[in-house]
């Protein structure tokens, strides 16, 4: 790992009130208000003890903008030499669904329609690129310039967020989520508030002799709170792989999510997510090197709209179409979700 060089990782909470207005009548048969506190004590318990099943939901011919930014900060310490790197990316990232079928897995295409990319390193100029302003990246954001305004991947994606196929643009490949993945799974059953699920996923990393190994890890999601049927989701990274060598630990940093994203149980999509990474590796390069890496990573939903001639052409395929009912024999990205309570 090129320490002085950290990667961009590619792959925000709002509480939504719940106001409660009732008329409880008393013994004397005159009318009163409920009492705010226990009717939101109430509206509390109420979900405590409901289940709720999460799932996407996609239509054939909509097209899902978020806006992502990725900021990054790394402070490197080798043989007494001080480093600091920071990295600022805003990007509106696109999927375009063209077809759901009856089981509702969706196909989309994943795009990137514009970028706006910063960084500073200590002893060199700063280095900016902006896909809407610029006509020339520089040869820093060269590869990055080249992956707007173009199909990514295409993606077939289960209600749960498993990945059925995926076919990448090579050249433009990176890692998702988690593992391969693009969004969070979800639980296969109804969970309730307090309830857990986690994937399992292989995080690859090059040994002292160069050899690529692979570090078992698990990504745990719990419910945490149901309000106006937004569901928070906390999310955690866990290495199940004991980890001693600081060498490879500073090759993890980037892949330790944790952070919350709000889930519309409506709408069946992720309206906004925000990840947080602080780790402090030492001895990574000699006994007296150190490494800091933050990060934040935020996702928040612009709005979707629907193209009319993609909609009604999905819609022509009859729902007992054996070619949008079968399923492809294509191994998932990730492994099955575990869940718990």
């Amino acid at each position: 790992m090129n320490c002085k060089s950290p990667l961009l990782l590619f792959s925000s909470v709002f509480i939504f009130p719940l106001c409660l207005s009732l008329a409880l009548a008393d013994v004397s048969g005159n009318v009163r208000a409920a009492d705010p506190i226990e009717a939101s004590q109430k509206a509390t318990d109420d979900a405590a003890e409901s289940t709720f099943l999460l799932r996407y939901k996609f239509n054939a011919g909509e097209r899902l903008r978020w806006k992502v930014s990725h900021l990054v900060t790394v402070k490197t310490k080798i043989q007494g030499t001080n480093q600091k790197a920071e990295m600022r990316s805003y990007s509106t990232k696109a999927w375009q669904v063209t077809s759901v079928n009856p089981d509702g897995e969706a196909t989309f295409s994943h795009v990137v329609e514009n970028i706006d990319m910063w960084q500073k390193v200590s002893g060199r100029k700063e280095v900016h690129y902006n896909s809407t302003q610029d006509n020339k990246p520089p040869p820093e954001y060269d590869n990055a310039a080249q992956s707007v305004g173009v199909p990514l991947a295409t993606i077939t994606l289960k209600p749960t967020g498993e990945i059925i196929e995926r076919a990448d643009n090579d050249r433009h490949k990176k890692d998702g989520f988690g593992g391969g993945q693009v969004t969070i799974p979800l639980a296969e059953q109804p969970v309730k508030i307090g309830d857990k699920w986690s994937v399992p996923y292989m995080i690859p990393v090059r040994n002292n002799e160069g050899t690529q190994i692979n570090i078992k890890s698990q990504q745990v999601f719990s419910l945490e709170k149901v309000v106006a049927g937004l569901a928070t989701v906390s999310v955690r990274t866990e290495l199940l792989t004991p980890i001693k060598d600081p060498r490879i630990q500073a090759q993890l940093v980037q892949r330790l999510l944790n952070g919350v994203v709000k889930f519309d149980i409506n709408d069946g999509r992720v309206i906004r997510q925000r990840m947080d990474l602080d780790e402090l590796v030492l001895a990574f390069n000699g006994a007296d090197s150190s490494m800091n890496y933050r990060a934040r990573f935020t996702e928040e939903l612009l709005g979707s709209e629907t193209d009319p001639s993609i909609s009604s052409e999905a819609t022509k395929v009859p729902v007992d179409s054996p070619s949008k009912t079968t399923r492809r024999d294509v191994k998932p990205r990730r492994g099955k979700s575990t869940f718990r309570r």
